[in-house]
Order: structure tokens, then sequence, then C-alpha cells
């Protein structure tokens, strides 16, 4: 059985790896709209 915290650990990760892709899609989309 998986432990607590290694549950917290691995939803930190998550949630950083997805704050970090959303960062990066808007720089994304930022750099597209001052090319059109």
């Amino acid at each position: 059985m998986i432990s607590i915290r290694e549950d917290v650990a691995r939803l930190h990760i998550n949630k950083q790896t997805a704050s970090f892709m959303l960062d990066q899609l808007r720089k994304i989309l930022e750099d597209d709209e001052e090319n059109n």
C-alpha cells in the first residue's frame, strides 16, 4: 500500500509539472499573438 506521504509528493510533482506546462503554453500563445 502506498504511504500518504508518497501520494502527496506525487501530487505535488504533478501540480508543478502542470503549472510549468501551462506557463509554456501561455508563452507559446503570447508569441503566436505577437506574430499575427
